[in-house]
């Protein structure tokens, strides 16, 4: 694909007029050279060539729309020095899968002097700005901002907010061919793992299969939750003893658990003698949704949205814990 300035320069040298522009890119659905809702524009005016590369939200559409009107603007601010446009705010991320990009700079100038709004590295996925009232901001790989020039902490460690326990006497028992889901809360970052900690009280025997799972999807509030398998492990090597365990479930290729996602453990089994675990004092009484089941072996609808069934109002979940 011929560059913004290749066009433009071409159009310039074929026009009687003094003034050309050129728009290319991907406005999508399918990426081409570039990525979806990226363009290059470029203005050729009496040869003083100005181009831009930016990246645009929304549908095939909204990308052509943004570009038309952007391109109009490049052009106008060329062939009219002085003026401006009303912006609500700049902003600027590194895409770059992996390399790190030097010092950035947001400036404003009255074209004589200019003033610094915003300076910094930018890390690989990072970005940085100013808002429409003149403040900087920066943001790491996960979007979370920066407070006075350090990221935000979130907490790594996530269990199911409705857990409490007065005793250690709970138990649940993983009935053969069936999954149990308890929900541990929002994923505070992008992650490729989880550790899962839990306490098996009675261990599996004559094992067909024993799995642990992250899952991803929303509670659904006194229904059934549609929970999507990001990831297993095989515990029929680990829960056929008891104590308490921990196991590193990985992300599945083509799989993903960003920062937002509601997340979810997994453990179940098919065995002669099925496993037993450690539950908490408190049951779902009033049927948020935090605690369901299905008749299906994780590694078996890992990528496919699949129906789980709400538990009772006095059937305890499986206590599991994730380090994140």
């Amino acid at each position: 694909m011929p560059s913004g300035r290749e066009i433009v320069e071409t159009c310039a040298c074929n026009k009687v007029r003094m003034a050309a522009r050129s728009v290319t890119g991907s406005a999508g659905p399918a990426a081409q050279d570039s990525g979806v809702g990226e363009a290059c524009l470029a203005v050729d005016v009496d040869g003083d060539v100005s181009v831009a590369r930016v990246r645009f939200p929304g549908d095939r559409a909204r990308v052509r729309s943004f570009a038309a009107a952007t391109l109009l603007d490049l052009l106008a601010g060329v062939a009219s020095p002085g003026r401006f446009t009303l912006v609500k705010s700049i902003n600027v991320r590194n895409d770059h899968p992996s390399v790190a990009q030097g010092t950035c700079k947001i400036i404003k100038t009255d074209g004589t002097t200019p003033a610094p709004l915003n300076i910094g590295p930018l890390a690989a996925g990072e970005g940085m700005g100013i808002d429409e009232n003149g403040m900087p901001w920066r943001v790491d790989t996960n979007g979370g901002l920066y407070l006075a020039g350090v990221p935000q902490q979130f907490p790594s460690l996530l269990v199911c907010p409705m857990f409490a326990t007065a005793s250690l006497t709970g138990t649940k028992t993983l009935t053969s061919g069936t999954a149990f889901a308890v929900y541990l809360g929002k994923a505070t970052k992008s992650i490729s793992s989880a550790q899962l900690r839990y306490n098996v009280t009675t261990a599996m025997a004559t094992i067909t299969w024993g799995e642990l799972a992250i899952a991803k999807g929303s509670i659904n509030i006194g229904g059934n939750p549609t929970l999507t398998v990001v990831g297993y492990a095989d515990i029929s090597a680990v829960a056929n003893s008891t104590g308490r365990k921990s196991t590193t479930v990985n992300v599945s290729s083509g799989q993903s658990i960003n920062a937002g996602d509601d997340l979810w453990a997994i453990i179940g089994n098919s065995a002669t003698t099925a496993a037993v675990v450690r539950a908490p004092s408190m049951a779902d009484d009033i049927q948020v949704g935090v605690q369901a089941s299905v008749a299906s072996r994780p590694s078996t609808i890992v990528g496919t949205p699949t129906a789980f069934t709400i538990e009772g109002a006095t059937t305890l979940a499986p206590w599991i814990a994730a380090l994140i």
